[in-house]
């Protein structure tokens, strides 16, 4: 009989002694994450969007509290999905001990603004859900000037107008983490488990309205991860994972041809991933992931824009090139697009986006890319250090990148059909080492995603229209793999790229 094997979840430090090591074992734990402009605008959005009154269901001394819906589904699907994703990779799944017997997904389960005036406050208390948040957009005290106010000066807690966490620690004794409020506070967000109870206490002598706003994260139960048993091609029973949505009308059961975990319907649809067990014609997908007919698709999706611009039932499979009707929706989502037309008068395009900065690990691909060998068949245009080309398949960070385009890029920009392969590469440009013109011979998409960028570092050059694009941490560029392009001599050590083919039916 094998034993059980056990893992050490204890935190572990150098304590600055000769063979001494700090040990802390869990106990409980949050995401502190600066937001960017980004992710703030699509925030007051939501906000100049709210619905109805949501006091009665809080438990704050605070008169007004609005519902909100996640327009678009874009803050779940770029920030707080990753960060629950995260929050489960390096804290702890807050959900496995659930009393469930079947494995669902997570889902923004309520999303609320509130606007706290002078006097009012939260009184300790916890959430429900699995995870829940708080982001401050505006924040018009100052921590120091309030506790020097009568009411605070001079006193023990030195908490007037703060945010707290209170919990026991490992020994039982109750702790309390506090934040202090200030201008500096304004775009912080935390994520935190529901049960870890805090509180927010109120400020004085002022007249101006602090915003923050609130969520909860909860299971899914109407959509659910299960295996069954099929005949595989050989004739031999295997296992699939198999994911069915509820709705009020109907059950719909999805195979997911791949582990499929963690993925939403909606997610494994787009990346080919999955096919619909039955035949039926489905062609609408709501935020959440259930499949579902609707007569309308929500405005400012990418539906939304080719069937007002081209129709509906017409071919929405766009060609990649095609400028109309998509650029309505590319503008709206900050991407920007370049055409460079070749000698044999093609159109070819390079678009530029950024990836998002929670869901990024720049450090851990540089540190990667460093470390790896050298590929033994590097291209004779590449006078730098290169990888071998299954990066993302031994590099947890640049698989996480690749699946970012697949369910973040692809989806929504007009490339057409997903690629359902890549070849994926690291290359290191230090001082004098540069790529010759080259291109990625009959590559319809090729990609550079720039790790890191020192002062200086030199553009990625396109000889069709003559195009330089300079060099940016975050940056990815997506272009046709055909088009000639160079690197010039790097006058900086460590310009480190990740670049890759992309393959499709």
């Amino acid at each position: 009989m094998s034993q059980v094997i056990y893992k050490d979840s204890a935190f572990r430090y150098d304590s600055g002694l000769p063979n001494v090591e700090l040990v802390f074992p869990p106990n409980t734990g949050w995401l502190e994450v600066d937001l960017i402009d980004e992710q703030i605008e699509h925030l007051w959005q939501c906000i100049n969007a709210k619905g109805d009154l949501y006091n009665d269901s809080l438990a704050g001394h605070i008169d007004s509290s609005f519902q909100m819906e996640d327009i678009d589904g874009r803050f779940w699907n770029m920030t707080l999905q990753p960060l629950v994703d995260c929050f489960g990779e390096k804290i702890g799944n807050e959900g496995s001990d659930l009393p469930l017997n079947q494995t669902h997904p997570y889902f923004l389960k309520s999303f609320w603004v509130n606007y706290q005036k002078k006097h009012e406050f939260n009184p300790i208390h916890k959430h429900t859900g699995v995870y829940s948040f708080v982001i401050w957009l505006k924040v018009p005290t100052d921590t120091y000037e309030q506790n020097s106010l009568p009411i605070g000066a001079g006193r023990n807690g030195s908490v007037v107008s703060d945010f707290e966490f209170q919990y026991a620690d490992t020994s039982g004794k109750l702790r309390g983490y506090v934040y202090k409020m200030d201008k500096g506070m304004e775009g912080k967000m935390l994520l935190f488990p529901s049960w870890l109870k805090h509180c927010v206490y109120p400020y004085y002598e002022c007249d101006e309205t602090r915003v923050s706003i609130s969520g909860n994260v909860c299971v899914d139960t109407t959509k659910t991860f299960s295996k069954r048993f099929d005949p595989g091609e050989d004739g031999k029973q295997e296992t699939v994972q198999v994911m069915t949505a509820t709705n009020k009308n109907t059950d719909l059961e999805f195979r997911i041809n791949d582990k499929g975990n963690g993925l939403e319907i909606g997610d494994a649809l787009r990346e080919n991933k999955t096919e619909v067990i039955g035949k039926r014609e489905i062609p609408f997908m709501d935020g959440k992931g259930i499949v579902i007919k609707k007569d309308e698709p929500k405005e400012g999706t990418r539906e939304y824009y080719l069937r007002k611009n081209i129709g509906e039932g017409e071919n929405h499979n766009l060609n990649p090139l095609e400028e109309h009707p998509l650029k309505e929706f590319r503008e709206k989502n900050n991407v920007n697009r370049t055409y460079a037309k070749s000698e044999e008068g093609m159109e070819h395009m390079i678009d530029e986006h950024e990836y998002p900065f929670w869901a990024r690990d720049n450090k851990e691909m540089k540190e990667w890319i460093e470390n790896e060998p050298p590929f033994k068949m590097i291209p004779k245009a590449c006078h730098a250090h290169m990888t071998d080309w299954d990066a993302h398949v031994r590099c947890p960070a640049i698989e996480r990148l690749v699946d970012w385009m697949k369910t973040g890029l692809w989806p929504g920009f007009g490339y057409g059909t997903p690629f359902i392969n890549a070849e994926v590469w690291g290359v290191v440009y230090n001082k004098g080492q540069a790529l010759d013109w080259h291109n990625h011979r009959t590559s319809r998409m090729s990609f550079a995603y720039y790790v890191n960028c020192p002062e200086g570092s030199s553009p990625l050059m396109f000889k069709d229209g003559n195009i330089s694009i300079e060099p940016e941490e975050g940056k990815m560029i997506i272009f046709d793999g055909r088009m000639s392009h160079k690197v010039p001599p790097n006058p900086c050590d460590g310009r480190v790229i990740i670049s890759g083919n992309l393959f499709f039916n």
